[in-house]
């Protein structure tokens, strides 16, 4: 019996052997249908040509790639263990992919088990006529005017986080800010308002148990061996361990929340109803407050369930943060390089507003601060905070006249159109806010940091005014510096939500004047 376990686990072992050595040796460069393909020339065994990423920290290898091969429709990107990647070199090519085939074009099965744990499991995973549905009765939650009525949440969660930050400290004092977590705290503030027209108190309170809860699970690279082993092996999430454990109390903690805050506007809602049939009148459903739940709660094209809505926003309290928090720690960083962009921008926030950011309240006060806008867009096209997306083939099917077998990758690459010097110039590559001025682009996806097609980012009016705010709030109120000379753009980075500086970032914030 123990002869024939042995017997059974040392085959089982040498078919697992002989199959990784077929995809990593004999798979890749002598059967794959795509071997043809230009390819990065570095890469290794077990990990293909994703050293670049992981261990490089190059996250626009990909993108640089299929800049210098725009003869070809693809490039391949080798995938750990032989895995066929490619990234489409074309607009044309990407139009097909996010536009007319888009639903041939999946989220891989193993980015949904890793981040339905984070995500919750809304509109982010839905395919197909699930997508259509979903994103037909969603879009009206954030339709320009739905966003333009968040504007006075976002200025008065920015003044908030102006009284903690400078904590009694008058014009001409310094303040050091750990940049990543005060700014995550302070746009989960934002979307907690904006999103469940309630506060969650991040900046206020550091020890408060809900956003505790919600950043261990937002932050999956504080355990990244039980995040890719969630991903690559189904039902590993199930197994005893602490690390699941510890993830599942924590969503649990964090789905309650979400569902009590449901719950109780829901209630509201119906007693509202109540209140006017007593007086035979009818409730007017168009009257809300501009928070995304509100709109769940009085839609009346569609039955929302609780569970429907809880994991849909899920989505956005994740998804609406972390990627502003991320782009404006960029923007710092960037900015501390370039004194002279601060200088102009304060100049223009308190030549319009004088007597303080408070002032902004509307779309047209906003839209008054034009150097703020393009900063803005420079910020997002130089430093996505997602460049990287991917997508699976659902099924055999052509792009561009190259047959895409089911199961292959794609990965779209924002960097890749964001720096195209075809698209912008020979700068393409530079920081240059000014050219924006009178800039219309070539084409739609020649600025892709949102995407585009069918599952454009469903938050990008909300995102660009939010990053618009904070940016003429900051850069008014504060000068921002590298807290020590060795600091700079260069730096380690993660990525798994978003790329961003890895562990703390200290920068040196310094109050000009009394404006705010």
């Amino acid at each position: 019996m123990v002869g024939g376990v042995a017997l059974y686990i040392l085959l089982f072992l040498t078919f697992g052997i002989l199959k990784v050595s077929y995809w990593i040796f004999v798979y890749q460069d002598f059967v794959s249908p795509y071997r043809n393909l230009p390819a990065p020339k570095k890469r290794t065994f077990l990990m293909g040509a994703f050293v670049l990423y992981w261990k490089d920290n190059d996250w626009t290898a990909g993108a640089r790639l299929a800049r210098e091969n725009q003869d070809v429709p693809f490039v391949r990107f080798p995938g750990p263990l032989g895995m066929d990647n490619l990234i489409p070199t074309s607009i044309a090519g990407l139009t097909e992919i996010l536009n007319s085939k888009v639903y041939k074009f999946v989220k891989p099965q193993t980015v949904a088990r890793g981040f339905r744990s984070v995500l919750g499991n809304g509109l982010f995973f839905a395919e197909g006529d699930d997508h259509r549905q979903q994103r037909k009765l969603i879009t009206p939650s954030l339709s320009l005017a739905q966003v333009r009525g968040m504007i006075p949440i976002m200025t008065r969660n920015f003044l908030h986080a102006v009284e903690i930050l400078d904590n009694g400290k008058q014009s001409g004092e310094e303040i050091t800010m750990n940049a990543p977590d005060f700014l995550s705290r302070l746009t989960l503030d934002i979307v907690g308002e904006t999103s469940f027209g309630v506060s969650m108190n991040a900046l206020s309170d550091e020890n408060n148990s809900i956003v505790a809860a919600y950043s261990a699970i937002s932050n999956p690279v504080d355990t990244p061996l039980i995040f890719a082993l969630n991903s690559f092996i189904p039902g590993f999430s199930t197994l005893p361990l602490a690390a699941n454990r510890m993830i599942a109390r924590n969503k649990k903690v964090v789905a309650d929340f979400c569902e009590k805050i449901v719950l109780d506007k829901r209630d509201a809602f119906l007693r509202e109803q109540m209140d006017a049939a007593k007086e035979g009148k009818k409730v007017d459903r168009n009257k809300r407050s501009p928070d995304v739940l509100s709109y769940f709660v009085r839609d009346e094209s569609y039955e929302w369930s609780v569970n429907e809505i809880t994991n849909q926003m899920m989505v956005f309290l994740v998804a609406g943060h972390e990627t502003s928090a991320t782009a404006m720690t960029w923007a710092f960083l960037r900015l501390c390089q370039h004194p002279e962009l601060q200088e102009r921008a304060r100049k223009e926030i308190r030549e319009h507003f004088p007597n303080g950011i408070a002032d902004i309240q509307t779309q047209d006060d906003l839209d008054k601060l034009v150097f703020i806008t393009h900063l803005t867009n420079e910020i997002l096209r130089i430093h996505p905070p997602i460049p990287i997306t991917v997508r699976e083939a659902y099924e055999d099917t052509y792009v561009q006249g190259v047959k895409i077998k089911k199961g292959t990758i794609i990965h779209l690459v924002p960097p890749q159109l964001n720096r195209d010097k075809n698209l912008w110039g020979e700068d393409a590559d530079e920081f240059n806010p000014d050219r924006w001025i009178g800039h219309k682009a070539e084409h739609a996806y020649a600025f892709m940091t949102f995407l585009n097609g069918t599952r454009i980012c469903i938050g990008k009016r909300m995102a660009e005014f939010e990053l618009r705010i904070l940016l003429a709030g900051f850069l008014g109120r504060y000068k921002i510096e590298y807290l020590v000379p060795e600091q700079s753009l260069a730096m380690p980075t993660e990525f798994i939500i978003t790329h961003r500086p890895k562990g703390n970032l200290n920068l040196k914030f310094t109050i000009v004047g009394d404006w705010k």
